[in-house]
């Protein structure tokens, strides 16, 4: 997936709601000695409980999100594998073990994260959907040749459809991700909401891309 790393003045407004979004962190309280197999079966095991120990290790939290504290031991393959069991347990039934799990694709730089996350942007859980939106506040979807044109299309509706999240911080969050994401479509609906919009601070925000969207619209960089 190709990442931004350089947003110029768009920047602070998108880590302005990233420090709203992410205000929780993993609580990482015991080391697992055990090999990767063990830890892979114990994700696949039908227990939320035995999902949950696993993903709440600080085994797994040093080595996805390069604690400095912890030094990971696995190798790239066992790090892969590992990441395609979480992959699968995207559309797993407990929310609790949904939303640690997208916590982990998100800071996963692997393609094939994008479409789950894209799909987790519908999640009934408040906590999937949230973290689902901060990976596509700089990960770029419109008009991406890495990203099928089907996909991009369901992502982008997805972030339309966020709009009117009952949530304030979703919504504020949808907004900040047209910035890399919206169409022309995107801002017609942008515009709408902005209307109808009751949260002061939701309202601004929205405003703020509103500007910077019709600025892309006017003037799309050439391909």
């Amino acid at each position: 997936m190709n990442r931004i790393h350089s947003l110029n003045n768009k920047w602070g407004l998108v880590k302005a709601v990233q420090a709203c979004v992410l205000g929780a962190s993993l609580l990482c309280d015991q080391v697992f000695a055990r090999s990767i197999s063990d830890l892979i079966g114990q994700l696949q095991a039908s227990s939320a409980k035995g999902k949950l120990e696993v993903l709440e290790s600080k085994e797994m939290h040093g080595c996805f999100f390069a604690d400095d504290e912890y030094e990971c031991s696995w190798t790239k393959a066992e790090w892969e594998r590992v990441l395609d069991v979480i992959i699968g347990l995207a559309t797993d039934r407990h929310p609790d073990v949904r939303a640690l799990v997208a916590r982990y694709m998100s800071v996963s730089t692997d393609a094939r994260t994008t479409e789950p996350l894209g799909h987790m942007l519908k999640d009934s859980d408040y906590r999937v959907r949230i973290v689902a939106l901060d990976n596509f506040l700089t990960v770029v979807v419109r008009d991406n040749p890495n990203v099928p044109a089907r996909l991009q299309k369901m992502i982008i509706h997805q972030l339309e459809a966020l709009l009117k999240d009952e949530s304030p911080t979703i919504r504020r969050a949808a907004a900040a991700a047209m910035i890399q994401n919206g169409t022309t479509q995107s801002l017609q609906k942008l515009k709408k909401a902005h209307r109808r919009e009751s949260d002061q601070a939701t309202k601004a925000v929205m405003a703020d891309v509103i500007l910077q969207l019709e600025e892309y619209v006017s003037h799309p960089p050439v391909k």
